[in-house]
Order: structure tokens, then sequence, then C-alpha cells
């Protein structure tokens, strides 16, 4: 099929989310285009899921999009007047959103880190919590 990215990036989360493992060849596939695609500059809908994969994921394809989606996401903040500290941008899924469905977007993916806790995490031994 077609690489779509923004359904391909929800596609992706949802078969994570339903036990696909990391290891399955259509995770691995799936990564690897979002990992060639990059960050969108103008299609926040993408960046939003495309985070949430990668994140997921982790390792190279994740550190490689997350440090290309901060520092686009601090240049193209508003720095001035009455919408500073939000995002706008045209074009994408969010053409019509309006800046306070942009910049919720902007914010969820910085906060990607925090959000959802990892499918893919090792378990934790007693090592790793000395007392």
């Amino acid at each position: 099929p077609k690489f779509r990215p923004a359904t391909s990036a929800v596609g992706l989360l949802c078969r994570m989310y339903t036990g696909w493992d990391k290891k399955h060849p259509g995770i691995i596939a799936g990564v690897k285009e979002l990992s060639k695609h990059g960050v969108s500059k103008n299609d926040f809908y993408y960046n939003y899921y495309a985070a949430q994969v990668l994140r997921q994921y982790g390792g190279a394809e994740w550190d490689k999009f997350n440090v290309e989606m901060r520092d686009y996401l601090v240049a193209s903040q508003a720095q001035e007047g009455g919408a500073k500290g939000s995002w706008y941008v045209k074009g994408g899924h969010t053409s019509n959103a309006g800046r306070l469905c942009i910049t919720s977007f902007a914010t969820m993916m910085l906060e990607v880190y925090y959000r959802h806790m990892p499918l893919y995490a090792e378990a934790a031994g007693e090592e790793d919590f000395p007392l």
C-alpha cells in the first residue's frame, strides 16, 4: 500500500496498542518510513502521531525525530503580540483547525515523554532500585 504519513502513523500506533511486538515486520517497516519522512513543517496531526509511534519504538529513529521536532517547534513558535507562545501553520490535516488546535497539538508533542506509559519497556528489576 501507498505510504500516507498521517494515516500510517495513526495505524502504527493502533497496532502498537493492540499488541504488535516491536519486532513485527509491519512495525519495523512503518517506523522506517516515518523516520525517512521526518517532521512535517505543516502537518501537526501527522507530527503528533509520528512522535507517539517513534517515542514508543525508541532508538535512533526516535532520537533523530525528537531533535528535529523540538528544534522546529522552538523555531516556529510565535514570538510577538497576542499570539506569542502559540503555533500556527497552513497546510496538512490541520489547515482549517486554527491557532488553538495547532498549539494544542504542539503542546502534546512536547509532552510526549510524559503522556503515555512505554509499551515496549523492559521490566524493571530490584537492581534498578537500590536502597
